[in-house]
C-alpha cells in the first residue's frame, strides 16, 4: 500500500535520476485532508528492514510543508466530516490520537508554513495553534499567520488582497529558510 503514494510523490517532484535526492519534497495542502491521510502512512515513513523495493527503502518525509486552514485535531477542534473520513467514522480514542497530527509531532517533523483565519467556521483556528504549540516544543521551524477574518476555503485568496498576501509571505519564508 505504501508503494503507490510514494511513486506519486517521487514522480511529481521531477527526479531526473531514480532514487536520488535532486529536489525538495514538500506537502502543500488546503484543509489538511491529504496531510492526514498520506502523512501517517507514507510521508513520514522511515526506512524499514522489510522494504520490498527501492521505493520502500526510501523515506518520503517531506522537507517542508505548507498548509492553508489545516485540520490537525481529531478531537475538540476537528472538522467532523474530515474526521469521519480519516478515521472511518471510528470513535476509538487511539485511532483519533493516531490521526491527530499535533499528537504526532516529533524531532523528525519537517518545517512548516501555515495560515488560517480566526473567523473560519468550518475548521477552527485552534487547529493551527495546536500544531504551532507542538512544533515549538520540538523546536521545529515554522511560520504561522492568522488573519482576523475570512471564510474557510479561500485558497489562493485572489479576491482578498489582505489575506492573499499569504503567498508572498510563503515565498519569503521559502527563500529565507528552505531554499538555500
Amino acid at each position: 500500500m505504501l508503494k503507490e503514494p510514494k511513486e506519486v510523490i517521487y514522480a511529481g517532484i521531477g527526479y531526473d535520476k531514480p532514487w536520488t535526492r535532486d529536489a525538495a519534497i514538500n506537502v502543500w495542502n488546503c484543509c489538511g485532508f491529504l496531510f492526514l491521510e498520506v502523512s501517517k502512512n507514507t510521508l513520514l515513513s522511515v526506512l524499514t528492514e522489510d522494504a520490498m523495493d527501492e521505493i520502500d527503502k526510501r523515506s518520503a518525509r517531506p522537507d517542508f510543508s505548507v498548509f492553508c486552514y489545516p485540520v490537525i485535531d481529531m478531537f475538540k477542534y476537528t472538522h467532523q466530516g474530515t474526521a469521519n473520513i480519516i478515521t472511518n467514522y471510528s470513535q476509538d480514542e487511539k485511532i483519533k490520537e493516531f490521526y491527530s497530527i499535533n499528537l504526532q509531532v516529533n524531532e523528525n517533523t519537517p518545517p512548516a508554513f501555515f495560515w488560517h483565519t480566526a473567523s473560519d467556521d468550518s475548521v477552527p483556528v485552534e487547529n493551527s495553534v495546536l500544531y504551532a504549540n507542538e512544533l515549538s516544543k520540538y523546536k521545529i521551524p515554522y511560520e504561522m499567520h492568522i488573519f482576523p477574518y475570512g471564510v474557510h476555503g479561500m485558497g489562493l485568496s485572489e479576491e482578498d488582497e489582505y489575506i492573499g498576501q499569504w503567498k508572498e509571505l510563503l515565498i519569503n519564508w521559502l527563500t529565507k529558510f528552505i531554499i538555500k
